[in-house]
């Protein structure tokens, strides 16, 4: 007897298909998929680092332009991720940490570029 892995019924060894939901045998691999049919966690790849940490100190310390696109990609990372789009997830990871550190690049450009100026009036 073979158990279907998306309803667990019973069925013969020779069914390709589960006689209580359909599910197609031979495009379901055992294991892949629970009772529910969600796919089980120990399959999911691992949830990328959000970088909103960062993304905030950035803004707040940086530069708030390029630091709230750094917030906006690091709030689309969980709920790409929790929708089953791990692609998107990843890319927005990515986006996040990119303009993060754009943010701080500027900041401290801006930063040095402020200081020298001081500097040069102060001693004119």
């Amino acid at each position: 007897m073979k158990n279907c892995t998306k309803c667990g019924h019973q069925n013969d060894d020779s069914a390709s298909f589960c006689s209580a939901c359909g599910t197609n045998f031979s495009t379901v691999e055992a294991g892949t998929v629970a009772t529910g049919g969600e796919m089980l966690d120990s399959m999911k790849p691992t949830k990328p680092d959000n970088h909103l940490a960062w993304a905030i100190l950035t803004t707040l310390l940086c530069c708030m332009p390029f630091g709230i696109a750094s917030i906006v990609a690091a709030s689309k990372v969980d709920s790409l991720y929790n929708n089953g789009d791990y692609d998107g997830a990843i890319e927005a990871s990515k986006n996040a940490q990119k303009w993060a550190v754009v943010s701080a690049i500027v900041g401290v450009v801006i930063t040095i570029l402020y200081v020298a100026v001081v500097f040069a009036t102060e001693f004119m």
